[in-house]
C-alpha cells in the first residue's frame, strides 16, 4: 500500500510538470505573468497549459523578447501582438483561430501563416522579409508591410481585402483587379510606376507619392476621398467623377491646371511646387487648409468662396475617411511663391491678421475680376511680354473680348474682339505689372504682363 502511494504522489507531481507551459525566454515569461488581462490565474509563478488555452487576446509589446517559445500552446488566441521585441522566428502553425496578427519592428526574414486560415488583420511593418506567401489566407481584410524589402506579392488569393499598405517596399508592380472590396491603397515610395484603379469602385483612399509614375486613372473611382500622388511625374489630373474628394495632395508634381469647381466638399489642398499658374477655389466652401508655393508658376489665388473663417489657425481642420484621419491647425499657406501677386478673399483684414505665411510681395484684394473659368492655357499665345508699344494675343478660338486690368484691379482699357488674332496699343500704359484678361467661346482666362 505504500509503494502504491508513493508511486500515484510521483504520478501526479509528474503530471503537474507536464501541465507547465515550457517557457525557456525570461522576459516573454514575465510578459505573461504581468500581463492585463491576467493569465496566471492561479498566481503561482507559471502558465498552466489550461491557462494558456483559456487566453483569446495577447499582447506582448516592446518586452525586449527574443524567442516566442511557448507561443505554440495559445491555441486559442484570436489576437496576437508581439510587436517591438527582437523576434527571428515565430511559429504559428498551431493558432488556428488567429485573426489579428500584429509582428512589426521584429527581425523576421521570414514567416510562415500557412496555418493561419481565419486570420482577418495582418500587420507585420519594419521587419526585413524579402518573402511573403499569404495565398492561404483568404479571409485577410487589412495588411501593411511598409518598411520591408518585399519585392514581390501575390494578392489573387485575398479578395476580401480592404486595406493595403506596403509604403517603402522594394515592390516592382502590384495587381488589385480583383479586389473590388478595396478601400484604402497606399504604394507610397515604392518601385511601382503603374497601378491599375479602374476595377475599384469602393475605393476612398489612394496614396501612391515619390513614385516614377506617370499617369493615374481615378474616373472609376467615384467615392475616392482622399489622393495623394505627390512627388511624382504626373502632368495632368482629370478628378471630374471624384466629386467627394476631401483631401488632394499633388505637391512635386507637374500638374498645370486644376479644376475644383465642383469639389464642394474638399477640405485639405497641398500644391506646392506645381506648374499652376491661377487657382479657383471660390466653390470650395469647406476648405480649412490649403498651402502652395514653391513655384515659379503660380500668380493668382481666388480664395473668396465666402467661408474663410474656416481657415482660422485658431480652429482645427479635420479630415476622416475609413481607415486614415489627418488633423492640423487651419491656415492659408502659400511659401516662397515669388510671382505670386494677388489672392482674392473674402476680407482683407481678417486675411492680413490671420494669413502670415505669405510672400511680402503679394497682396490681398476682395476684387475677385481677375477669377478664372476653366481654360487651356497652351490655346493662348501673348507677345511680346515684356511689351512697349504693340501687345498681340492669339487664340485657336475668337476672342470675344480683352480686358487690361491693373494691380489694383482697376480695368484700365477694354475692347471687343472678332477674330482669333487681336492687337492692343500699350504704348501709353505706365510700366509695371498688368494682367490681361481674354474672354473666347465659353471660356476665360487671365495672364500677366510687363510693361515696360
Amino acid at each position: 500500500m505504500k509503494k502504491l502511494l508513493t508511486l500515484f504522489v510521483f504520478l501526479f507531481a509528474f503530471t503537474g510538470i507536464a501541465q507547465i507551459v515550457t517557457i525557456p525566454d525570461i522576459n516573454f515569461k514575465t510578459a505573461l505573468l504581468n500581463h492585463d488581462p491576467v493569465i496566471d490565474i492561479n498566481n503561482d509563478g507559471e502558465i498552466q497549459v489550461t491557462e494558456a488555452h483559456a487566453t483569446v487576446e495577447l499582447s506582448v509589446r516592446n518586452q525586449g523578447i527574443d524567442d516566442l517559445t511557448g507561443i505554440e500552446d495559445f491555441i486559442n488566441l484570436i489576437e496576437l501582438s508581439c510587436l517591438g521585441n527582437n523576434l527571428q522566428v515565430i511559429n504559428t502553425n498551431t493558432l488556428s483561430l488567429l485573426e489579428i496578427f500584429s509582428c512589426g519592428f521584429n527581425n523576421l526574414q521570414s514567416l510562415d501563416i500557412s496555418q493561419n486560415s481565419s486570420l482577418r488583420w495582418f500587420f507585420c511593418n519594419h521587419n526585413p522579409m524579402s518573402t511573403l506567401d499569404i495565398t492561404n489566407n483568404p479571409n485577410l481584410t487589412r495588411v501593411s508591410f511598409n518598411n520591408t524589402p518585399l519585392s514581390e506579392i501575390d494578392f489573387q488569393s485575398n479578395q476580401s481585402l480592404e486595406l493595403i499598405r506596403i509604403n517603402f517596399t522594394n515592390l516592382q508592380s502590384i495587381d488589385v483587379t480583383n479586389i473590388t472590396s478595396l478601400i484604402t491603397l497606399d504604394v507610397s515610395n515604392t518601385n511601382i510606376t503603374t497601378v491599375d484603379l479602374t476595377q475599384n469602385s469602393n475605393l476612398r483612399s489612394y496614396a501612391g507619392t515619390n513614385l516614377a509614375m506617370n499617369t493615374i486613372n481615378v474616373q472609376g473611382n467615384a467615392i475616392l476621398q482622399d489622393l495623394d500622388i505627390s512627388g511624382t511625374n504626373i502632368a495632368e489630373l482629370d478628378m471630374s467623377n471624384n466629386l467627394g474628394l476631401k483631401r488632394l495632395n499633388i505637391t512635386e508634381t507637374g500638374i498645370g491646371m486644376l479644376d475644383l469647381t465642383n469639389h464642394s466638399n474638399i477640405q485639405m489642398l497641398s500644391l506646392f511646387d506645381t506648374e499652376i499658374e491661377s487657382l479657383d477655389l471660390s466653390n470650395n466652401t469647406s476648405l480649412c487648409y490649403v498651402e502652395g508655393g514653391d513655384s515659379d508658376y503660380l500668380k493668382y489665388v481666388n480664395l473668396r468662396n465666402g467661408n474663410n473663417t474656416l481657415l482660422d489657425p485658431n480652429l482645427s481642420c479635420t479630415v476622416s475617411t475609413t481607415h486614415k484621419g489627418y488633423s492640423t491647425s487651419a491656415q492659408a499657406v502659400f511659401l516662397s511663391a515669388d510671382y505670386l501677386d494677388f489672392i482674392c478673399v473674402d476680407d482683407i483684414d481678417f486675411s492680413e491678421q490671420n494669413w502670415t505665411i505669405i510672400p511680402a510681395n503679394t497682396s490681398f484684394t476682395e476684387d475677385c475680376i481677375l477669377g478664372t473659368n476653366n481654360f487651356d492655357p497652351s490655346s493662348i499665345i501673348l507677345y511680346p511680354n515684356p511689351a512697349t508699344k504693340v501687345l498681340n494675343i492669339q487664340s485657336e478660338t475668337v476672342i470675344t473680348s480683352i480686358e487690361i486690368i491693373n494691380v489694383l484691379g482697376q480695368s484700365l482699357m477694354s475692347i471687343r474682339g472678332t477674330s482669333n488674332k487681336e492687337q492692343l496699343n500699350v504704348s501709353n500704359m505706365s510700366s509695371g505689372n498688368y494682367f490681361v484678361k481674354i474672354n473666347t467661346a465659353g471660356s476665360s482666362s487671365v495672364y500677366q504682363i510687363i510693361k515696360e
